[in-house]
């Protein structure tokens, strides 16, 4: 074992501990360095995770539906005036039966043997838009295209997925929609047609509803034009609430 001098023990112990307080200083303001310089460089915004690509289908394609009945979608439509393609809301029919004010003009033989003389409906396939209110509940317009314009594809209605929280969803929020009604009389076509006919047809813009005017005939006379602004809203959870009330 090394005998040590106390004395020079005592002087190293010394030396050590200012050396190890000037470090522990050192260190210190190297941190209050650090976090005033990351003060002054803007936090990067957080990166929000890719969205998965919206599965679009060509025209082509006919979506699966049942014979008689029809499904909402999404389409995309390439518009001459802008160039640009718009998406909205469309319904595609499969032999779904609709009603008119005029006879069929689209069924083989002037519409014998159609739907409409059994006051079943006239089975129509395609795509049309969907509008609420007016003198019906629901009417049903063969999806509009401008001179030039270009259906380009389609594809599924999105679902809003619940959360899992108890929160009522976004879904008792109320949704507006608002669409046109046009009325028109279409002068005669004897012998099929010997008196004045009434024309209606809704369509989901102004411009839309002008431009079908335009295109008649021109003894075509036009009527009226209504703009019609409807709100939906789910109140499910109201009436389950005064369910629940009454039962207590």
């Amino acid at each position: 074992m090394t005998n040590l001098d106390p004395k020079a023990l005592s002087v190293a112990t010394d030396e050590i501990a200012v050396y190890v307080k000037k470090e522990a200083r050192a260190e210190m303001a190297r941190a209050v360095v650090k976090a005033y310089l990351s003060a002054l460089v803007p936090t990067p915004p957080p990166v929000e995770a890719a969205q998965e690509p919206v599965a679009w289908r060509n025209v082509a394609d006919a979506p699966t539906v049942s014979k008689g009945n029809e499904r909402l979608f999404v389409v995309a439509v390439r518009r001459a005036r802008t160039g640009k393609v718009h998406t909205f809301p469309a319904n595609y029919l499969n032999a779904y039966p609709l009603h008119f004010d005029e006879p069929c003009k689209e069924c083989p033989g002037e519409g014998k043997g159609c739907g409409m003389e059994d006051g079943d409906g006239c089975p129509r396939t395609g795509w049309y838009t969907c509008s609420e209110g007016g003198e019906y509940d629901y009417t049903y317009s063969r999806l509009h295209l401008d001179p030039g314009d270009e259906h380009v594809g389609w594809c599924e209605f999105p679902s809003y997925a619940a959360p899992a929280t108890g929160w009522r969803t976004m879904e008792s929020a109320p949704t507006h929609r608002r669409s046109y009604s046009l009325e028109w009389d279409a002068a005669p076509r004897p012998p099929a047609h010997p008196s004045i006919m009434r024309g209606r047809q809704a369509f989901d813009t102004f411009d839309g509803a002008v431009s079908f005017m335009r295109r008649q005939p021109a003894d075509a006379k036009f009527v009226a034009l209504t703009e019609v602004d409807t709100s939906t809203r789910d109140r499910s959870d109201d009436v389950r609430a005064a369910l629940h009330a009454e039962g207590e």
